[in-house]
This record gives C-alpha cells, structure tokens and sequence, in this order.
C-alpha cells in the first residue's frame, strides 16, 4: 500500500535532509515556515497520491527495491513514472556514489556560506572549531600588535572563491585537512602542503618566505581552504550533515547533466 511507502520513506535516515519546508513572504523577506512531523508526512503523501512522478524523482533514491516493485502496482501508467521506476531500478546508487553526490553538495552549500561575511565559515567561527590549525597556519605570522579582526572579504575573497570554483577536488580523496592540526602542541611551522600553496596564491599574495615576509592574506586563505576541505570531508563532528547531504536543492545541475552524458556513451 502507498501509505506504507510513504512511512517508509519519512522515518529514513535521509528524509529531513531532502524534505523541503514551504517559503513564504513575510513582507520582508522570504522565511522557511517550518512543519510538523505530522504535516510533513501529510504532504509527502499527498505527493504520492497526486504527483508519483515527483515523490519518484524527489524520494525515489530513499526506497528500497521492494517498494519500487509495489510502486510499479500502485502507480498510474505514465511515461513519468515508468522514467523514474526505471531509472531507479535499473541504475541504484552506490555507496560510492551517494558520497560523491553528499561531497558534491556540502561543496556547493560550503561555496554559497563562504560568501556571507559570518557564519560558519567566518574566521572567528573556524578559528575557535581549529585553534591548533589556525595557530600553524596563519597565528605563527601575525605580528602582536597586528588586527585580525577584519573578514575575508574584498580582493582576497573574490580571488579565493575564483581559485575555489577552479578547483575540482570533491571527487578525489587528496583533500585531507592538515596533517597534525589535531595535535595538542603545533610548532610553528606549515603544514606540508602550505609552502605549495605559496606559489599558487604569489599573484595575490606577494612574497612568501620568513616570517616577516609571509603575506598573512595567502595565509588566511590557506586556512579557508583547509576548513572547506575539512568540511566537504565530513569531519566536522558537530555540523548535522544530513540536511545538506539529502537535499537536492545543493545538487550542481550543469555537473549532473554531465554525469549523464558520460553514462549515456558508456553504455553505448
């Protein structure tokens, strides 16, 4: 029956991460209005019951195999439904897969909360998640009387989030966070892949060497990065990755349109 379907799929683990709350304007500006247990579940059987199409394409990766065998009984006979039972039945994620599309989306939430001014990746807030890695990366050159109090923001951000989006790291497991961060004691020394990084940001940076030529903005960059690596890595214990992980609004649809051409000629 559908509405055992539908209880499957809101007690999965997934469910509040791909679940969308209704926006509304309030006159201001838009806000998530949030519902119930109980509302929700009303709504996604709603969809099931009105829309199988789009409960198949927006919860289908959270059904098992029996109940894409009971859906093919219990769906009406339309082209989108058959596309999606199809889809589903013939090409199940795997596990490798369904890590690659979580780092693929914390990647694109990371992108957009970098570009905020505070929050999560502000430098007050990734300072106090990783002293020891701030202290080796960027304490080490600051000058005691230097301020540090000002955002990464201006030239610096704007270059930095230009190398970010160059950049194609998700999809590789060579993004590790700093080697030692943990450690109760850092010398003040960079971690080993900091002096790579020097010649990479130079163009913006300046001159990297001793510490009173080390350009403290490179620096602050440096740590940026790691804390976005950190991050799309999943090694921050504390962040509830589930509502990034299955929510499909932070997939990237130019990067899944290519994804599909490349299966598309595999097969061929």
């Amino acid at each position: 029956r559908m509405d055992l379907v539908v209880a499957r799929v809101v007690s999965h683990a997934g469910f509040s991460g791909t679940f969308r709350h209704p926006v509304k304007f309030d006159g201001t500006n838009y806000v998530e209005c949030r519902l119930s247990p109980e509302e929700q579940h009303k709504q996604v059987g709603e969809l099931a019951l009105h829309k199988p199409h789009v409960f198949l394409e927006r919860y289908g990766t959270l059904l098992a195999a029996s109940d894409l065998v009971e859906l093919r009984r219990l769906v009406p006979v339309t082209p989108e439904c058959r596309y999606w039972l199809d889809h589903l039945e013939r090409d199940p994620p795997s596990a490798c897969e369904r890590a690659k599309k979580a780092r693929r989306r914390r990647w694109v939430w990371a992108r957009d909360e970098m570009l905020k001014g505070e929050g999560f990746f502000s430098e007050d807030e990734m300072r106090h998640r990783a002293p020891e890695m701030y202290r080796a990366l960027v304490g080490c050159y600051i000058e005691p009387t230097a301020q540090m109090s000002a955002p990464m923001q201006g030239s610096l951000s704007s270059y930095l989030m230009r190398r970010l989006e160059d950049e194609i790291e998700v999809d590789t497991d060579g993004t590790g966070a700093v080697e030692g961060a943990g450690a109760a004691d850092v010398p003040c020394t960079p971690p080993k892949d900091v002096d790579q990084v020097d010649d990479s940001l130079s163009d913006a940076s300046g001159h990297a060497g001793d510490k009173q030529n080390v350009d403290v903005a490179s620096r602050r960059a440096q740590f940026l990065k790691e804390m976005r690596n950190r991050f799309v890595q999943g090694e921050e214990a504390a962040f509830d990755y589930d509502r990034i992980d299955g929510n499909s609004e932070y997939d990237d649809l130019a990067e899944i349109d290519r994804d599909a051409e490349e299966r598309y000629f595999d097969e061929m």
